[in-house]
């Protein structure tokens, strides 16, 4: 089992790969425009995502109120969930394991829709950056949101294109999506679809990387998404009632995630314990686990 970093390398190259590919491919009247800094600039946005704000300056007390405080509450109970979750995660597939017991399919799909949890309450780090860069910066910069509360979306186009793993969102509509409309003059459908399938490619190298299985599962998983984001074009998913919209999203997500996220549950508790969280709470601090098992 491959620690996580073998994964963030190999993603993390892909990105670069794409955003190389896009500059290279501009046309020559924008290449020529390009400066040294801007380009760079290309690049150093993986490290560093954050973008000048156009916004007028506000008083920093009203910063601190407003933004950053509530950032670091936000990221406060981030860090209490994922610490939790992550915890009784490992501690059921744990058991499993010294058991020598298979999950069922049931099973199967709870404990990847607690690892999906998992992720989603880990970038903790990231709210505190939200919160702290206008604050230090009085107001002349903001950082990118990594996730935007992505459970609460109700459509594939909402969750993908506006709330889940934005940063890799934009690199893909900005290094894919755009020129494939503007050069190659795909439809927006046809744009759409083809990042989905890219972003199965580069998942499909982190698999196989980091798991040495589930090539196949990786690509159907994207392949299903950017069906159901062509779908919710057509049939317009997106202007469902909210509850209707949500229930059906996450219903769709529960459905497909084993074939992704499943390769963590798989591959855990062995995956989990090379992979331990780069901050933990103090036990007197940690919420207990109950011993229920799922």
């Amino acid at each position: 089992v491959s620690t996580q970093s073998t994964g963030m390398t190999t993603a993390l190259s892909w990105m670069v790969s794409i955003r190389l590919v896009h500059l290279m491919t501009l046309p020559a009247e924008e290449i020529r425009s390009l400066s040294f800094s801007s380009y760079a600039k290309q690049f150093l946005w993986f490290m560093f995502p954050v973008y000048r704000n156009k916004e007028a300056p506000r008083p920093v007390t009203q910063i601190l109120l407003k933004e950053t405080l509530p950032e670091l509450g936000v990221a406060v109970a981030k860090l209490f969930a994922s610490d939790f979750i992550g915890r009784w995660l490992f501690r059921c597939l744990e058991q499993y394991e010294t058991a020598g017991v298979n999950l069922t399919y049931l099973q199967y799909v709870i404990y990847t829709a607690a690892f999906g949890c998992l992720i989603l309450t880990a970038d903790y780090n990231n709210n505190v950056l939200n919160g702290l860069v206008p604050l230090f910066t009085r107001d002349r910069f903001k950082m990118h949101y990594f996730h935007d509360w992505a459970f609460l979306s109700n459509s594939p186009r909402v969750f993908w294109g506006r709330r889940y793993n934005r940063l890799v969102g934009s690199l893909l509509h900005e290094s894919v999506f755009s020129p494939l409309k503007t050069q190659a003059h795909f439809s927006s459908q046809a744009a759409a679809m083809s990042c989905f399938l890219l972003s199965g490619i580069l998942h499909v190298h982190v698999a196989h990387k980091s798991f040495g299985t589930g090539l196949a599962s990786s690509m159907a998983f994207f392949a299903l998404h950017g069906l159901a984001a062509f779908l919710d074009t057509k049939l317009g998913w997106s202007s469902l009632p909210l509850p209707i919209g949500w229930a059906l999203n996450t219903s769709f997500l529960l459905l497909t995630g084993p074939l992704y996220l499943g390769l963590f549950v798989q591959a855990s508790p062995a995956w989990m314990r090379n992979n331990p969280p780069a901050f933990t709470l103090p036990p007197r601090w940690q919420l207990s686990i109950p011993s229920l098992q799922i």
